[in-house]
C-alpha cells in the first residue's frame, strides 16, 4: 500500500463554524490536505480517504486540525449561499442621485478623438 497527500485550498466569504472549534473561523483562505492510502482491488489502486487537515494560521501561529469532510462542505455550500449585501454608497455620490457633474468624468475620455470635419 502506499499513501498520497494532496493539497488544495478553499475560501470562505464569511466567518464559519466547524466542530472541534471554539468560536468561528475568520473568513479568508485556507489550505487543506487530504491523506490518502492505495489498496488495489481486482488489479485497480483504488484510494481511500484517511484524514483531512485544515491549515488554521491565527496570531503569527499555525495549526493543523483534523476536519470531517462532510462538515467542511456544508459550510463551504453555506457560505456559498450567504447573500452579501452591497458596499453601502454616500447618499451625495452624483450616480446616486442620477447627476453626473463634468468634474467626475476621467480625463481619459476623448483622448485621442478628433473632431468632426479634421
Amino acid at each position: 500500500m502506499t499513501d498520497r497527500t494532496t493539497q488544495s485550498t478553499v475560501e470562505f466569504g464569511a466567518p464559519f463554524r466547524l466542530a472541534g472549534f471554539d468560536a468561528p473561523l475568520p473568513a479568508g483562505t485556507y489550505q487543506l490536505s487530504t491523506e490518502e492510502e492505495s489498496s488495489e482491488v481486482a488489479g485497480h489502486a483504488i484510494y481511500r480517504r484517511t484524514a483531512t487537515i485544515l491549515r488554521v494560521e491565527s496570531g503569527g501561529r499555525v495549526e493543523y486540525h483534523p476536519v470531517d469532510p462532510a462538515a467542511l462542505e456544508k459550510a463551504l455550500a453555506q457560505d456559498r449561499t450567504v447573500v452579501r449585501a452591497p458596499p453601502i454608497l454616500p447618499a451625495e455620490a452624483p450616480h446616486v442621485q442620477g447627476k453626473w457633474p463634468w468634474r467626475s468624468i476621467p480625463k481619459w475620455v476623448g483622448i485621442g478623438r478628433k473632431a468632426s470635419g479634421d
